[in-house]
């Protein structure tokens, strides 16, 4: 599971687009996507950022920016855009060149647990999910996910948290995942009253 930038990969995109025929796309080739990158100033040195368009989710830029202004990744400072197969190479690099652990394991044969969160670099083109907990803004469920953030050193925050000055909400839900805590309500929506349930929506109106 290597991604590299082809010559071929370059080589189709550099060529022009004739007005006068159309082309047929073949659907067993993956669409080719460049990111147009900025340079800006962080902490007294000049570096570049990759940008996304505009309403998208993307983790990928995301991960590759905290990498890039931590001076994990490189991009050249003339570069203006950037094709997302050689983001996804720069993402993996660290992960096996300069990971330790992930080096041990190397040596012999990569671990299906490694395996899976390198299985997760694709996904990174689009939204991540994480199931968050509630006890603290670094609470998240272990995942791949959250084992790729690990493994290249970035760490993860959210904003989920409980007011502490609530003593009765915060001990009924401190300990429980957004997931987890989705799934009680729903199991009690569907128990409870319907008669109570009708008078809520009521109240609420």
């Amino acid at each position: 599971m290597i991604y590299k930038k082809t010559k071929a990969e370059l080589r189709n995109q550099e060529q022009p687009f004739d007005m006068g025929k159309k082309k047929k796309r073949n659907k067993n080739v993956p669409a080719v996507v460049w990111y147009p990158t900025r340079v800006i100033e962080f902490l007294g040195r000049r570096t570049p950022i990759i940008l996304k368009e505009k309403d998208t989710r993307c983790s990928l830029v995301a991960i590759c920016n905290v990498l890039l202004l931590g001076e994990k990744i490189t991009l050249d400072l003339d570069i203006k855009k950037v094709l997302e197969s050689h983001l996804i190479h720069l993402v993996q690099r660290p992960l096996l060149c300069g990971n330790t652990q992930m080096q041990l394991e190397q040596n012999l044969e990569l671990s299906e647990f490694n395996k899976q969160v390198l299985g997760v670099l694709p996904k990174l083109t689009c939204s991540l999910y994480f199931d968050v907990t509630f006890s603290s803004s670094c609470g998240l469920e272990k995942t791949f996910e959250t084992a790729l953030f690990g493994f290249l050193g970035v760490p993860l925050r959210h904003g989920w948290l409980v007011d502490p000055q609530d003593a009765e909400l915060d001990s009924s839900i401190c300990g429980s995942s957004y997931s987890k805590l989705s799934y009680n309500l729903a199991i009690y929506e569907s128990i409870r009253p319907q008669d109570k349930f009708r008078a809520s929506k009521a109240w609420s109106i």
